[in-house]
């Protein structure tokens, strides 16, 4: 199955398993989650209810672990649990403690800080839109503990997603170059390297030209986008 790109809401009568299947690189499964939805989506589309049921219950697993995730890298970060976070930058930022590419070419002397900056906005903005699909995507009718939000809420979290979306896909219009927005994907969204160990140090400066030119663009279209404002959020 194509994994997407950027998320798209969850159709009516879309089985939990298929969405979570579509978005899962996206929304930071591991390998193991990931194999678990990709048999549940294929459960989720047979006759049998039995095993339409199972899938479900995997997915409301893999759903769950997701969100708790979520919830423990965000507490770390307010908490400051020293074991859980390092230094980002000189005036005091935090970040958790990962194999992050972004961190990488920052320590590196790769990227100033200022196109760190829009990295790391641009990373926030995808996450703030996975966040809010976590809550007002996933949680269709009967898959979800507890009541369900007023349909007022639920409006106003899908129009906010929405333009936290139309940002994020506006600045990479704007990048236009296929290698631009492949890196910047890579390396300012999801914090992977730049690329294999093995690429040639002439590939991997054509890479890291690539990318502080979409940086550039970013922060221009950013800064355009920036007043993008929904009523009631």
């Amino acid at each position: 199955m194509t994994r997407a790109v950027t998320m798209r809401d969850r159709e009516e009568g879309e089985p939990l398993a298929v969405y979570l299947n579509l978005h899962a690189e996206m929304l930071g499964a591991d390998m193991g989650q990931r194999r678990r939805l990709a048999y549940a989506a294929r459960l989720a589309v047979r006759a049998d209810p039995a095993e339409r049921g199972e899938a479900g219950r995997i997915a409301a697993e893999v759903r769950d672990e997701l969100s708790r995730d979520r919830e423990a890298t965000f507490l770390a970060q307010a908490q400051g649990d020293a074991r859980a976070l390092e230094d980002w930058n000189d005036a005091g930022a935090k970040r958790v403690k990962s194999r992050d590419g972004l961190l990488s070419l920052v320590r590196s002397g790769a990227l100033t800080e200022t196109e760190a900056n829009t990295a790391l906005q641009l990373r926030s903005l995808v996450e703030a839109a996975v966040l809010s699909g976590l809550g007002s995507q996933l949680g269709q009718l009967g898959e979800v503990r507890g009541g369900a939000s007023s349909s007022t809420a639920r409006v106003v979290g899908c129009l906010r997603r929405a333009a936290l979306l139309v940002r994020v896909t506006t600045a990479e219009r704007a990048v236009a170059s296929p290698l631009g927005v492949e890196v910047l994907r890579a390396v300012a969204v999801e914090g992977r390297p730049i690329g294999p160990r093995e690429l040639s140090g002439g590939a991997r400066r054509m890479r890291l030209a690539a990318l502080k030119a979409a940086l550039a663009k970013v922060r221009v279209s950013l800064a355009e986008t920036g007043a993008l404002r929904i009523r009631g959020t």
